[in-house]
Parts: structure tokens; sequence; C-alpha cells
């Protein structure tokens, strides 16, 4: 399934979507030096369709894009970010 992922900076969320329906978010907390990440949700309906793990990579690749730093508080981010450790550069220490 491909997605696009929208930053909502209004509602402090990166939203997926595939096609325009939209199937999860990353919510943050916009700090002054990083993004806090504490919150990931998929629709109830697309679970096990690697929704979450897709909408991560764009998540973190537009944090590269953008050269920001994020401090990970969601548990189901930190254990991607145990098996992906392409992103640690963009971890705030």
């Amino acid at each position: 399934m491909e997605l696009t992922l929208v930053n909502n900076s209004e509602d402090s969320t990166f939203d997926a979507f595939s096609g325009t329906r939209k199937v999860g978010h990353v919510y943050y907390i916009n700090r002054p030096a990083y993004l806090d990440l504490y919150h990931t949700e998929v629709e109830p309906e697309m679970k096990g369709m690697h929704v979450a793990q897709n909408m991560l990579r764009l998540v973190f690749s537009y944090i590269r894009e953008h050269n920001q730093k994020v401090y990970v508080r969601c548990p189901y981010i930190q254990k991607f970010l145990a098996r992906h450790d392409e992103y640690s550069d963009l971890l705030y220490n």
C-alpha cells in the first residue's frame, strides 16, 4: 500500500493517507530543539497491513529532510527504532 504523508502542524500530527483516506497518525509536540513523538495510531481496519511501519519511514524521511531531531516517548516508535538503526542520527540526545 502506497502512503502519502502530511505534516498537519495545526494539530501537531503527521497524517498518513492511502489515496484520500486518512489511515494513521503520529502525534508530536514541537519543542525548540526537537519533535517529541508521543503516540502512533493506525485505523483499526488497517492493522496488519504495515501501515505504521511505512508511515514511520515517511515521518523519519520528513524529519531528516527538514534537519530536525526527535525525542521518542511512543513505545511503538521506540520498538521500530530498535530495529532500524538507520534513523539513530535523528535522535535528540
